[in-house]
């Protein structure tokens, strides 16, 4: 096929005007970028006895740790957004030189609402005295609490949240992100919408709630209490009270009640496996509506039992345990 002239000066006009049209689009997206400066400040503050420390952070990660007694270190690494370098760099300039924090007595607090531009994230790091309580309220980005001996209270809307060796209770809200707990002396209470929990160590009574994530707790201390509503549950060297709820998700109980203790684990549409050493002893009652009951342990029937119910005892039956799943197996070994 021959093309003639004014088909090919046509042609031409054509991919010149796409061309030009993919330029200017680039050229305006290009206008729509923001621009943005980073720096850093610091700032140090002297404090006498307890403190309570309470941060804002509506974007970045924040980490608080031990230092020693009476003061509270703030480094902030902050990048500044805008529509404009200079502007940006004016931005960071004032947050440099005014820095969202501010003192009241026993009361520090570090990024506080409206303070910050909304195109702009802060990295914190803040160092405090041991004996200091803690309320966090972070919108996006992780956040790392270690080593106070106060209560520690945390709400996020979006990121992952470290909490170890805290002396007090901890209370924890989080929207989507993993949370990683240890060694927490006081009682723990913890909601997440769709993260995994995973807790180590607890000492005093825990009560957990999920809506889409595995929860994971090895060797509480005190009464457990655990609603999940899509997440698998996992409880290794357990022996207080254990309450456990799961719409579908799988129950894994490995240890031995205690005496006098009571252990309650339903789940809608998934298997309960007991792992339980030798020296056990407690009263047991598994139902299962559409699915079997496996026993590899020895244990002594008590009244009526069939495939998908059983009532025994394990040796002298001195703690209780219920087991109840709808449409899972049910397995003691």
């Amino acid at each position: 096929m021959k093309l003639d002239q004014g088909s090919l000066l046509s042609t031409h006009r054509v991919l010149l005007l796409l061309f030009s049209a993919i330029v200017a689009a680039a050229a305006l997206g290009g206008c729509g970028m923001r621009q943005s400066a980073e720096g850093t400040f610091d700032k140090t503050l002297s404090v006498q006895g307890p403190l309570r420390l309470e941060l804002y952070n509506g974007s970045g990660d924040s980490r608080v740790i031990v230092g020693g007694s009476g003061q509270v270190e703030i480094h902030g690494e902050a990048e500044v957004k805008d529509w404009s370098e200079s502007s940006s760099r004016a931005h960071l300039r004032q947050l440099q030189s005014q820095p969202p924090i501010k003192q009241e007595g026993g009361i520090v607090r570090v990024g506080l609402p409206g303070d910050i531009s909304g195109g702009s994230s802060v990295d914190y790091t803040i160092t405090v005295p041991a004996n200091t309580e803690f309320k966090g309220v972070t919108a996006d980005g992780g956040l790392s609490v270690t080593g106070l001996q106060g209560a520690v209270t945390v709400q996020t809307g979006s990121g992952d949240v470290t909490i170890a060796q805290i002396g007090g209770d901890v209370r924890v809200n989080s929207g989507s992100g993993d949370l990683s707990i240890s060694d927490v002396a006081g009682q723990l209470q913890a909601n997440s919408g769709s993260g995994d929990v995973t807790l180590a160590y607890p000492k005093g009574e825990v009560r957990i709630e999920t809506g889409d994530g595995d929860v994971q707790i090895t060797r509480p201390g005190d009464a457990v209490t655990v609603q999940t509503g899509d997440g698998d549950v996992e409880i290794s060297d357990a022996n207080p009270d254990l309450s456990i709820h799961t719409s579908s998700g799988q129950i894994t109980i490995s240890g031995a009640p205690r005496s006098g203790a009571y252990w309650e684990l339903h789940a809608v549409s998934g298997d309960i496996t007991l792992n339980i050493p030798p020296s056990s002893s407690f009263q047991l009652y598994a139902h299962s509506v559409s699915g079997d009951i496996d026993t590899q342990i020895p244990i002594m029937m008590e009244g009526t039992t069939s495939s998908h119910e059983l009532r025994a005892r394990v040796g002298d039956g001195a703690a209780h345990v219920e087991a109840a799943t709808t449409s899972g197996s049910i397995t003691l070994r």
